[in-house]
């Protein structure tokens, strides 16, 4: 919060900055907060009075646009509930706490004066990280929170990490695989983006396991052609040894005929003639028809499959 006073008549501009002071009011109230917690004498403190009041202080420190100060008498006020065995409400205001250490690290990003730690970036985390076990008989509220972790963790570039909560996410959710599938999918989106493919294939063979159980029609047969093209393109990428994958999924690719449609009856003729004709110029090593295959292709694919296109492309450009 800054007070600019502007004299118009001359050239000089004379700021005044009132961040200290609200700092300096901030610790005054969070100590004054802080010492009525103390037991005295003969008299218990009045806990739930202590956590309205932090609730309070922390609203005005958002209000100055002072979020990690916000962050923290959150952190207080779960301290409070917990305390008194509010678990909900401990929970509560441990995201309230996670959100506001997210937008202190989002202003430093604008800034471009991020700490090389992340410190605020790791306060959200663990804030996430202990409500999430306050929820651990509510699995939707938990599993959506892990989630949630990981999606906060990727818009910071943190992948590798990110994939940790999806993969556990999956695991909570493995007596509904519908649900399963949607925390695969973005498991297997930010392995991709990490760069292990291999880790990216493993997760798609699961999905495309899941999937397969179910009727090919509607969404999942969507699902299915999803698996597929991006198993074929994360192969190719990969150039993995024939015992790796053994009956290799690329060997229905090669073979020209009917026959080899049969194997996967529920994709498109055309996409199938396309995979079929991606598959032999990069065995090939046919650069030129691989690019006119990519021109092909192209408006087939989602955006994850394009990219990963265009790393086969660059890749096989460099053989």
């Amino acid at each position: 919060m800054f007070l600019i006073q502007i004299r118009i008549t001359g050239v000089q501009l004379n700021f005044f900055t009132m961040v200290e002071s609200c700092q300096d009011d901030f610790l005054a109230h969070y100590k004054f907060i802080t010492g009525k917690l103390k037991k005295k004498f003969l008299r218990k403190p009045n806990v739930a009075e202590s956590s309205e009041q932090f609730a309070n202080l922390a609203n005005r420190c958002k209000d100055d646009e002072l979020p990690q100060y916000a962050g923290l008498c959150w952190m207080a006020v779960a301290k409070c509930e917990g305390s008194l065995e509010n678990r909900t409400e401990e929970a509560a205001a441990l995201i309230n706490a996670s959100n506001q250490f997210l937008v202190a690290e989002e202003k430093l990003l604008t800034c471009h004066c991020v700490s090389p730690n992340l410190e605020h970036l790791q306060a959200a985390v663990s804030c996430m990280n202990h409500a999430r076990l306050k929820w651990t008989k509510d699995l939707p509220l938990m599993t959506g929170l892990t989630i949630h972790t990981g999606k906060t963790l990727e818009q910071f570039g943190l992948t590798s990490e990110a994939s940790l909560y999806y993969s556990r996410a999956a695991d909570l959710q493995s007596e509904y695989p519908n649900q399963k599938l949607e925390s695969l999918f973005l498991l297997a989106t930010a392995r991709i983006n990490s760069g292990d493919y291999d880790g990216a294939l493993i997760t798609y063979n699961e999905i495309a396991s899941i999937a397969s159980h179910f009727v090919p029609f509607g969404t999942n047969l969507d699902t299915l052609v999803r698996c597929e093209v991006t198993r074929i393109l994360l192969l190719l990428i990969m150039k993995p040894a024939p015992h790796r994958h053994a009956p290799t999924m690329l060997e229905k690719y090669t073979w020209i005929g009917d026959s080899s449609k049969s194997q996967v009856p529920w994709m498109s003729e055309e996409l199938f003639f396309f995979l079929q004709s991606l598959v032999m110029s990069c065995q090939s090593l046919d650069f030129e028809a691989l690019l006119e295959t990519e021109k092909e292709l192209w408006p087939l694919l989602s955006a994850e499959q394009k990219q990963l296109l265009r790393i086969l492309v660059q890749s096989t450009a460099r053989i």
